[in-house]
């Protein structure tokens, strides 16, 4: 029996859309109820009146600061890539970023795959070393992010114990009830062991077909590639440099929450310790898979943050909107500009070199 292996993937490539609208929908779902409960109970209209009150120059020196800390996350990508033998230029990989910043507002966490596939409509790049390099840096801002929240429970504690017990791990036992943490690491083993089990079923059943006239088993492929651009990170030439710029990064992501202080007479008396602390909880905000890089849970721990610190409620949803509205508008203009430049300048390129 012939199998038209063209039906099969486009079938399958018909499934992972589905999988993927579905999951969107959920997720904006989710976003609009946080949004909502983030936001219950205020007075949104002088919520806006305080947003109304912010000082435009400090908004144009955070903007400069954003784009300065996504310039420098370009350039320890390119490092990563250098270090498995891609070079790619800075223009071309600044926009594969903000490319995929701009997708994942819509549909979370697939700009990560977005930045391989660009590369590899460019320049050729396998996208398994690509995405490899991608994983990397995720693992690196993994790490800073746990050290980051580490500090806040060491050198904060008295705030963050009390906060992580009142806004996040309460609202969590009353949605899904009381659990030992040894059933929540079995449950997430067990996960684990069932999509390892189904990944060598799959992969056994590919080499069982593979024949000395066929191509290699593609899952290899890819799972080598992987592996050598999450290697990247120990093949880096000029290491220094690289742990540099992932400090640089993670110092402009707090003056990214720091400066909007300046930006409203009632937030200005607030310091380095309150930033910390919001900066750190707005992070766990943004690590939540909903549209807008955790709109709506951002919002939620933010104000609750700022609440903390004797700020009003309405100041508190103001500066909640200031900072991740910002953002996002970043995001999408650049963003939406960069893709669309991209997709059209590598087509040229393309139409070029098949002349």
């Amino acid at each position: 029996m012939k199998v038209d292996f063209r039906m099969v993937f486009k079938n399958q490539s018909l499934k992972n859309n589905y999988i993927r609208i579905a999951t969107a929908l959920v997720s904006l779902v989710a976003c609009v109820w946080l949004f909502k409960k983030a936001y219950a109970g205020q007075d949104l209209e002088q919520v806006w009146e305080q947003a109304k009150k912010v000082h435009l120059m400090w908004v144009a020196i955070i903007a400069i600061a954003s784009l300065l800390c996504h310039s420098v996350r370009t350039l320890r990508w390119q490092m990563l890539l250098k270090a498995v033998g891609k070079d790619v230029g800075f223009l071309k990989l600044f926009a594969a970023l903000m490319s995929a910043y701009f997708v994942n507002q819509a549909i979370p966490r697939v700009g990560e795959l977005l930045r391989p596939y660009l590369l590899y409509r460019s320049d050729k790049i396998s996208y398994g070393t690509s995405l490899g390099t991608v994983v990397a840096e995720r693992i690196i801002d993994t790490i800073c992010l746990i050290i980051l929240l580490v500090s806040c429970f060491v050198f904060i504690g008295d705030i963050t114990g009390d906060f992580f017990s009142t806004h996040i791990s309460a609202p969590l036992k009353g949605y899904f009830g009381v659990m030992p943490y040894w059933k929540i690491g079995a449950f997430f083993v067990a996960i684990t062991m069932v999509l390892y089990l189904i990944v060598e079923h799959f992969q056994k059943k590919e080499q069982a077909k593979i024949t000395e006239d066929k191509p290699l088993n593609k899952v290899d492929e890819f799972a080598d590639d992987s592996m050598k651009g999450i290697g990247g990170i120990v093949k880096v030439e000029n290491k220094l440099l690289f742990g540099l710029y992932s400090i640089i990064i993670w110092l402009l992501y707090f003056l990214m929450t720091y400066l909007w202080f300046f930006s409203l007479d009632e937030t200005m008396h607030l310091g380095v310790r309150e930033a910390v602390f919001i900066w750190a909880i707005g992070n766990i905000g943004r690590m939540v898979p909903v549209q807008g890089g955790g709109a709506g849970a951002y919002h939620y721990l933010v104000i609750q943050a700022f609440l903390l610190f004797g700020i009003s409620a309405g100041v508190a949803g103001a500066m909640a909107l200031l900072i991740h509205g910002l953002q996002t508008m970043i995001y999408v203009v650049f963003g939406s500009v960069s893709l669309i430049a991209y997709m059209l300048l590598t087509e040229k390129e393309s139409d070029s070199a098949n002349i």
